[in-house]
């Protein structure tokens, strides 16, 4: 995702229902640094200043976590969610990309195989009457949700 307030703002506004935490790993003398949000806008000033390894939970999780770490970034945080962590269940995550040695990047060819792929597996689940899924480019492959 582009790391411009517009882009992640779109696309949290889709993806964001009430609480999720962000999770940026190998943050430079600190590791992994985690944060829970409500407020959109601290998430993304708290998290523009990093351009790589931002993840956020999908799933929202359950409200107790929020007081782990409010609308704030933790470094080297002693827990962060589990999976039996997770309130509710709204979206499928499905990554897609080719199989390569870890910390090698796709090849171009690679990279559209992968396109290909998702507009193939987005085809099959809209025929089985899922709702159209959100694409989203991961870089190396696409993100389908």
């Amino acid at each position: 995702m582009k790391n411009d307030k517009g882009t992640i703002e779109k696309f949290l506004d889709v993806v964001m229902d009430g609480i999720t935490e962000v999770r940026i790993i190998k943050v430079p003398r600190v590791g992994t640094a985690s944060g829970y949000y409500t407020d959109v806008t601290k998430l993304i000033s708290d998290i523009q200043r990093y351009n790589h390894n931002i993840y956020i939970t999908l799933n929202p999780p359950i409200k107790a976590l929020f007081a782990r770490s409010a609308n704030r970034l933790t470094p080297r945080p002693e827990k962060t969610t589990g999976d039996d962590e997770i309130a509710s269940r709204r979206w499928l995550f499905i990554d897609i990309d080719s199989q390569r040695p870890s910390g090698i990047s796709a090849t171009d060819d690679e990279k559209f195989h992968a396109w290909e792929l998702a507009k193939t597996i987005a085809s099959f689940l809209r025929n089985k009457k899922w709702p159209e899924p959100v694409f989203c480019d991961s870089g190396n492959g696409y993100y389908l949700l």
